[in-house]
Formats: structure tokens, sequence, C-alpha cells
């Protein structure tokens, strides 16, 4: 939800992100596994969570109904998990997106049985930032369909997980099980401890 502030506070509302929309490895996004259908383009704008956001960075102009100021909206971006820094006065640090020891696996809603939200949107400005060159040594950003809620997604199909294992259909609680503890022999466990 806390990808980049900005654009979920900001007024007037950004463009929709594209999820899983560039075309930085083979001609789509690095690490999206999105199985049957393409990329899916949602607002990153809150979605009734925006008084509360505005409570958390001590500004409640976030998605008010005039246009945000540009000391919010640099307040917000400073705040955000991808803010974008480049280290100058009044900035935040700069952001790192290298998880060499660390596995990541991302499971974001691409359609609902109720209604989206900005969550997958939010998980897009996040991933866009992990490429081949910084990628974590086990590293997914999944498609979930008919989710049951804008974040539900271990009720919801996911049709890009193992796909000669499942073709195309297994629940998000089964598919984010597997690839946390595997299956043996053909998927290897996601987590898994390193004794130092």
């Amino acid at each position: 939800m806390f990808g980049d502030i900005k654009q979920g506070c900001k007024v007037p509302a950004p463009a929709n992100v594209s999820v899983c929309g560039l075309t930085n490895y083979n001609g789509g996004q690095y690490g999206c596994q999105l199985g049957t259908g393409g990329p899916w383009s949602v607002s990153p704008s809150y979605l009734g969570v925006a008084g509360s956001v505005g409570q958390w960075t001590n500004d409640s102009s976030c998605r008010g109904s005039n246009n945000t100021t540009d000391n919010s909206n640099a307040a917000w971006l400073a705040q955000g998990i991808v803010d974008q820094s480049t280290g100058g006065a009044n900035q935040g640090a700069i952001p790192t997106f290298s998880y060499l020891s660390t596995g990541m696996s991302a499971w974001l809603c691409r359609s609902s049985t109720t209604t989206m939200n900005n969550s997958s949107p939010q998980g897009q400005i996040f991933y866009a930032n992990i490429g081949q060159s910084n990628s974590p040594p086990s590293y997914a950003v999944y498609a979930v369909d008919n989710c049951p809620g804008s974040e539900a997604v271990g009720g919801g199909n996911v049709p890009g997980y193992q796909v000669q294992i499942f073709h195309g259909t297994v629940v998000g609680s089964t598919a984010i099980t597997d690839d946390m503890i595997g299956i043996p022999p053909n998927v290897p466990a996601g987590c898994t401890h390193t004794p130092h």
C-alpha cells in the first residue's frame, strides 16, 4: 500500500499504473508470471484509507477535494518505499532495490469479484525497480485472478504459478504455501534457513 505515497495521495490523481506492463526482459516485465491474460491497469490512488494515510503522514490533504501542494507531494514521496531520491537536500535516503540473498514472490490481484483498489499498482511501483541485474535468487510477480476481495489473493486463481504442474488452475493459498515450502522434487522451497 505504501510503495509510493505521493501517487496514492496526489490530487489530481496520477495516471493509471500498468501492472506487469514493462518490457525490460524478453519483451515482458522481469519476473512477471501472468499465465493466461496480460498486464492490467489500475489507479494507484488510495481508496477508503486516504484519511488514515493523511493521519499517518501528518498531512490531512491526502486525496482531498483540492489539488495537493508541491510540498505535500514531495513529503509523501520521501515517506514511501519508492521515493526516487537522489540523495539531495531535504530528500530521503537513496532507495536500494537489491535483495541478492532473499527470495521474493509477489501476489497481485489482476481481477476481483468485488472491487479493485490501489494494492496491485502500488505493488507494481515497487516491483518495477527489480530487474535481472538486482534480482533476488528466487523472484516472481504473480497475477491472481478472481480475488474474492481487492487484496484477497489467497482465494483467487494464480494461472502463472507452476503451469507445468497446475496447468493454470491453482488457488492462491495453495500457490503461496507451495512457493514457501516447496513441492518435492520439482519445486524448491522459496523460504529456507541458511546457517551462519
